[in-house]
């Protein structure tokens, strides 16, 4: 979870850094960068996976996390990666004007798909089991309080810890009301 928190407060933060990623590795981009500036990009990218397969090592010694047998270290890193950016990516900018993503909050949805994630790796422990808001409260409190402190001073609150209404579903008007 810390890791995801980690990534969406960077995103907030650095926000046109976050979205580099999709033009950086652009083959256009790409063919006009030296191979010392291309090596430079893959070190630093296997420094990162790195720290990510640590983290699925650990649990899996802790016995938080089981390895399916139809996947392997950088398979599990890829999926929780994935599911960040793309939540972050799509919900970052003007939200409104896609019916779909209208009503949703960025924080919210990313740690609801976390949540999906995790669940369905069989990551211990499952959201059924914590309570995510009161964790990403103990994770900004204890490790990202500096990040934490920087996202207020520019007037942006995370709306994971906010009350919130369950009651409608921000989908109805694109699919229908649920009966």
């Amino acid at each position: 979870m810390a890791q995801h928190l980690a990534y969406l407060l960077y995103a907030l933060l650095y926000p046109n850094r976050f979205l580099l990623v999709i033009s950086a590795m652009s083959p256009t981009l790409i063919e006009r960068t030296s191979k010392q500036r291309r090596e430079e990009v893959q070190t630093l990218e296997a420094a990162l996976l790195e720290t990510v397969l640590t983290i699925v090592d650990e649990s899996i010694a802790k016995g938080d996390f089981t390895l399916p047998p139809y996947m392997n270290r950088k398979q599990v890193a890829f999926a929780n990666w994935s599911t960040s950016f793309g939540t972050i990516a799509l919900l970052t900018n003007d939200t409104e004007s896609c019916e779909c993503r209208r009503g949703l909050s960025l924080d919210r949805e990313l740690f609801n798909n976390t949540n999906l994630i995790l669940d369905g790796l069989g990551w211990k422990p499952l959201s059924s089991e914590i309570n995510t808001a009161a964790l990403i409260e103990q994770l900004l409190s204890e490790i990202f309080s500096e990040e934490r402190e920087m996202l207020e001073s520019n007037g942006i609150s995370l709306d994971l810890l906010a009350p919130h209404d369950t009651t409608t579903d921000p989908l109805d008007n694109f699919f229908g009301t649920h009966s």
